[in-house]
């Protein structure tokens, strides 16, 4: 709200006019929040795809000035956002996090040249950060992250599960860790139980139909 003057003129006799500005201001629901998340990942996607830059999204702009000034402008934790042995749930709400922790977990089988598109030397360098990867394996590490959330929105949704999808992944890593130790016959099998779970085939047969 303010006054202004017609024009630019000025003095107590210039016509005098009252102007609004309406700010709009929203909160994210239901479907909204459901497509600004895929907005993000389909980002995400494009630049592990090297399908160029898309250039800065206002939201990443904004969300960085806030966290900046939130921690005294002392910087970024370059650890955020990797996956760790001392990852959280609520670490794993970010699907990078996820798709890292897949590819730490089944990076070293046998079978993760046909579902991942890896190479045999690139697989032997399981701790790079994903956007290190060639973008095709980077992106299917990324869609198995994306079917493991769609699965754990269905068990919401039906009242099968009640923890956060965080809660969900940091509990699985903790019994995959716990069976794969030093049995890669169980790890084999873990890599083909979650391709079914997800509904994943290889990327040969994939590309072949």
């Amino acid at each position: 709200h303010g006054i202004d003057t017609v024009a630019g003129a000025f003095g107590e006799e210039v016509t005098r006019v009252v102007r609004e500005e309406l700010i709009p201001t929203s909160c994210l629901v239901g479907a909204e929040e459901q497509r600004e998340r895929l907005e993000l990942l389909l980002q995400r996607r494009t630049k592990l795809q090297g399908l160029g830059d898309c250039g800065k999204d206002y939201r990443d702009m904004a969300a960085a000035a806030v966290h900046e000034e939130a921690d005294g402008f002392k910087g970024t934790d370059f650890r955020r956002g990797r996956f760790t042995d001392r990852t959280k749930a609520k670490d794993f709400e970010d699907l990078m996090v996820v798709a890292e922790a897949l590819r730490s977990f089944f990076g070293r089988t046998m079978g993760v040249c046909t579902a991942f598109g890896e190479t045999e030397e690139s697989a032997q360098c399981r701790r790079v950060p994903l956007e290190m990867v060639q973008p095709e394996s980077a992106a299917r590490y990324l869609e198995l992250a994306e079917a493991l959330r769609r699965n754990w929105e269905e068990s919401i949704a039906a009242s099968k599960e009640t923890r956060s999808f965080g809660k969900v992944i940091l509990d699985r890593c903790r019994e995959m860790k716990k069976a794969y130790k030093g049995n890669p016959t169980e790890r084999e099998s873990g890599l083909g139980s979650i391709l079914h779970e997800c509904n994943m085939a290889p990327m040969a047969a994939a590309g072949g139909s």
